[in-house]
């Protein structure tokens, strides 16, 4: 753990740092158990992309580049609980509800069992669902009608966690086609379809977000658009 500069905040270096902390503030060994297994999920065969690994990769970008922006403690608590429960259920068969919508009834379920309180656990709901990018029209006309606001005036933690959740987008081509291929195993890991079916979805997708604005609060958003659109568009050029 480090002593971040800002309001004394201690950050974790990685998500089982941050739950065994967690674990033994608890004053159960039922809680305890109920929390440290909440990674198993993320331990599934299947996950070759939405792993521990990921968790982590957010966590890292989050201390690196966005933790002078977090204003407390306990904000930097729900942040962390919202990346553990962002993808804790990846459930393609159910077509009702999506994964964000699945995930954050989960978080709820667990978070009151360990005694959170009702703001905090409302908290996380929210940033989890937020998340959600098949409704990603929400998360544009979020900003475009706060655009002459200070980022600070409205929720930045929702924002920060969606900008986490991408950092992949902006790593060097290598790596990002990497994780290209990652997630398209996945899908087809968790899914009976054709390949080529998977390579338009996938393709839409990144199309989509070549109009999209992701990174609003880093300090060097503007750079990072130009890699994130320099990635995609690279990858749609070869594939």
């Amino acid at each position: 753990m480090n002593i971040a500069t800002n309001n004394y905040i201690t950050t974790y270096n990685n998500i089982n740092e941050f739950i065994d902390e967690l674990a033994i503030s608890l004053d159960d060994n039922n809680k305890a158990i109920k929390l440290l297994s909440c990674l198993d999920n993320y331990k599934e065969q299947k996950r070759s992309y939405h792993n521990i690994n990921h968790l982590n990769e957010m966590i890292s970008f989050l201390n690196k580049f966005y933790i002078n922006k977090i204003k407390t403690k306990q904000d930097y608590q729900i942040l962390l609980l919202a990346i553990l429960f962002h993808d804790i259920v990846y459930n393609y068969d159910d077509k009702q509800q999506s994964n964000e919508e699945l995930s954050a009834l989960y978080a709820k379920e667990v978070l009151k069992e360990l005694n959170f309180n009702e703001q905090i656990i409302n908290r996380v709901i929210e940033i989890i669902l937020f998340t959600d990018y098949q409704n990603k029209s929400n998360y544009n006309s979020y900003f475009s009608k706060n655009q002459n606001k200070t980022i600070f005036n409205y929720d930045y933690l929702k924002t920060i966690i969606v900008e986490l959740d991408f950092n992949s987008f902006v790593k060097d081509y290598d790596n990002f086609y990497q994780t290209t291929q990652l997630v398209k195993q996945e899908f087809l890991n968790f899914n009976n379809i054709d390949d080529t079916i998977d390579n338009s979805k996938q393709k839409r997708f990144m199309k989509r977000l070549l109009s999209e604005k992701i990174f609003y609060i880093n300090e060097d958003s503007l750079n990072l658009e130009k890699i994130k659109n320099q990635n995609i568009s690279l990858f749609l050029s070869l594939n």
